[in-house]
C-alpha cells in the first residue's frame, strides 16, 4: 500500500501489486497501481485537507493562559495566525491578548468592509495598521503576521508587506489569555479553518514572515522562524490529534493551549514530524 500527500494537502491512497512474471521475452516486469484522489471521493473527502478548527463565531475560540513571557513590555514581539473566514464579518478577532477594561493589549481582526486590522495598546501610544483586501474573505486559508521592536511595526499578508508604522507604544501587557478566534468584550472570529497561531518575543524578519507563512499554507521546504513563545499548528498531530480540547505548545514552552465551546474539525492531522522540511 501507499499514500502520497502533496504539499497543498491532497492525498492519494492507492496499492502497488508485486511484479508478475511473464513468458515473454520483455525485460520489463509488468505492475499495476491503483490509486484513488480523497478529493474525489465524498467518504474520504475530510481527510484531504491539513487538520484545523471549525468555530462558529458565537462561543468557540482557543485560549493559552496568560504568561509573564506571553506579555512584550516595552520589548518586541511577533504574532502570527493562519485561519480562513467568509464572508466578512465585521468585528472578529482572529487573535487576541487584550484587556477591554484597561485597553492595553494588542489584537488582529476584522473592521471596516473586507478590511483586516492589527491594533497595539501600550501605556504610551496607540498602533492600527489595515490592509483592506477581499482576498482575506475568499475562503481559503491566510496568514496575518505582524511584527513591533516597539518603536516601528509591520503588517503582512501572506508574507507580503501590506501597512507599517512607526510608534513607540511603550509597554504592552495586562492579565488576561492569548487567544484565538475571542477577544474580551467579548467578540467571535467565524473561522474556518483555524489553522495555527504562535507569538514570538521579537519582531521577526520580512524573510522570516514569508517563510512562516508558507509552512502555515503547506508550501514545502519552509520552517516556522525559531524561537517562539507559544507555537500551535493544527495540521501537526505532534501539536493536536484532532479530537481532545488541549492543543500542544510545540515550543516546547508548556503554553498548553485549550478549545473551549466544542469547535468541530477538520481534516485529520499529519504525522509531519517524518517530513523533511528542510530550509529554502
Amino acid at each position: 500500500q501507499m499514500a502520497l500527500l502533496t504539499s497543498r494537502g491532497d492525498r492519494a491512497y492507492g496499492v502497488l501489486s508485486p511484479p508478475g512474471f511473464t513468458h515473454d521475452t520483455s525485460p520489463v516486469l509488468p505492475t499495476d497501481a491503483e490509486l484513488v484522489v480523497t478529493g474525489a471521493d465524498s467518504a474520504v473527502a475530510g481527510d484531504n485537507f491539513p487538520g484545523g478548527l471549525i468555530l462558529n463565531g458565537t462561543t468557540q475560540y482557543a485560549s493559552t493562559p496568560d504568561a509573564a513571557s506571553l506579555d512584550p513590555g516595552s520589548g518586541a514581539f511577533t504574532v502570527i495566525v493562519c485561519a480562513a473566514q467568509t464572508p466578512f464579518a465585521a468585528s472578529a478577532p482572529w487573535a487576541s491578548k487584550m484587556n477591554a477594561a484597561t485597553n492595553a493589549g494588542w489584537f488582529i481582526l476584522t473592521s471596516t468592509t473586507n478590511t483586516m486590522s492589527v491594533y497595539i495598546y501600550g501605556v504610551s501610544d496607540g498602533v492600527a495598521m489595515h490592509d483592506t483586501n477581499a482576498d482575506w474573505f475568499d475562503g481559503a486559508p491566510h496568514v496575518a503576521v505582524f511584527t513591533s521592536t516597539g518603536t516601528a511595526q509591520a503588517f503582512y499578508r501572506d508574507g507580503t508587506l501590506v501597512d507599517s508604522d512607526t510608534v513607540t507604544h511603550g509597554a504592552v501587557s495586562n492579565s488576561d489569555p492569548l487567544t484565538a478566534g475571542w477577544t474580551a468584550g467579548p467578540a467571535y472570529a467565524p473561522l474556518n479553518p483555524l489553522r495555527g497561531w504562535a507569538y514570538y518575543p521579537r519582531a521577526i524578519t520580512a524573510t522570516e514572515a514569508l517563510h512562516a507563512s508558507r509552512y502555515l499554507l503547506g508550501f514545502p521546504a519552509y520552517r516556522m522562524p525559531a524561537g517562539p513563545t507559544c507555537l500551535y499548528h493544527l495540521a501537526d498531530d505532534r501539536c493536536w490529534d484532532g479530537v481532545n480540547t488541549s492543543v500542544a505548545d510545540l515550543s516546547g514552552n508548556g503554553h498548553t493551549a485549550t478549545l473551549v465551546g466544542s469547535p468541530l474539525s477538520i481534516g485529520v492531522p499529519w504525522r509531519l514530524s517524518d517530513l523533511s522540511r528542510g530550509e529554502t
